[in-house]
């Protein structure tokens, strides 16, 4: 499948399962207030050194894919009832806080909305970090209100070897990038350590540090120690994960790549930890990995039957 498709804010590429979207760089508009406010609340995780061009350039760059994720579902929500709803435009905190999601994924005829943004706002107003509770989580998940994280990354330098720049918009260049994307990975950090890369290298090494450190952990043994602790993981993920891969240089575009997205379920089928060294950026950094080649087309998010069991088109 090859169809191109417009919508108010950006142009959409739909190749096979993935979707390239795009729009020229002079019609965005996303460094206003807002963005300045995130940047200056942003914290250092990793990237110690990180200037403050560099934090407004990044969140610039979230931003714009946050933009497009929600713009996606506006057009694939035609036939279906779902919507999505930023975090952004609900939060209360003046941006002085990290967001726990990126947005809400529903139904719109959901009547449950209110009471889980009710149940959000209240746990980031307690919460000194703006986490939400895995009670909160929980409220949401049953109600069919799945919390989504959208990560955005440049695409890797690695990944534009063997590509014919000079070509750039040519078809079989763009499915050439979309096989590279697509044999790397959706992300989300551990539960119990994020700090430990240079230690932990696989999932048993961390159920080992888990056991030594959780006394609740303690007593368990092998597959019990194992499921326990993926029980605990999956209590504090979002329901949703994608990966926007955005190219800024080879086009007068600002492009994104989205080829999937995974379920936090996803994650532990065959739980995977590894560590994704950048010297001076996140030596240390551990997260969870789950192979986007292994998960859905991002078309299939409006109709997922693991999310929409019971949904029907509008049109039957």
């Amino acid at each position: 499948m090859m169809n191109i498709v417009s919508s108010e804010k950006f142009n959409y590429w739909f190749i096979n399962e993935n979707v390239i979207m795009f729009q020229r760089k002079n019609r965005l508009n996303f460094l206003n207030g807002d963005v300045l406010k995130i940047a200056s609340n942003t914290v250092n995780t990793w990237q110690k050194e990180r200037k403050h061009k560099e934090v407004v350039r990044d969140t610039v760059q979230g931003k714009i894919a946050e933009d497009m994720f929600e713009d996606l579902i506006l057009l694939l929500q035609s036939e279906y009832d779902i919507r999505y709803l930023s975090y952004d435009n609900f939060r209360n905190d003046h941006f002085k806080k990290h967001a726990p999601i990126d947005g809400i994924l529903y139904e719109s005829s959901n009547t449950i909305m209110d009471s889980g943004i009710a149940k959000i706002l209240k746990d980031v107003s307690s919460n000194e970090y703006g986490r939400i509770s895995t009670e909160t989580r929980e409220f949401l998940n049953k109600n069919k209100l799945y919390t989504v994280e959208i990560k955005s990354s440049r695409v890797p330098d690695k990944d534009y070897e063997e590509i014919d720049l000079d070509n750039f918009k040519n078809k079989e260049q763009q499915l050439n990038i979309i096989e590279k994307l697509r044999k790397r990975d959706f992300l989300t950090y551990p539960r119990y350590t994020r700090l430990l890369g240079m230690k932990v290298h696989n999932f048993t090494e961390y159920c080992e540090y888990v056991k030594r450190k959780i006394v609740e952990f303690s007593d368990l043994e092998c597959e019990e120690l194992e499921s326990t602790i993926i029980s605990k993981e999956i209590e504090i993920k979002s329901d949703i994960y994608t990966r926007i891969f955005m190219d800024w240089n080879n086009t007068e575009s600002v492009i994104g790549y989205l080829t999937g997205y995974a379920l936090k379920e996803d994650f532990f089928e065959t739980p995977r930890v590894i560590n994704m060294f950048r010297r001076g950026k996140s030596e240390n950094a551990l997260y969870f990995v789950c192979p986007i080649r292994k998960t859905r087309g991002v078309e299939e998010i409006v109709c997922d039957d693991r999310l929409w069991c019971h949904l029907q088109k509008k049109l039957e």
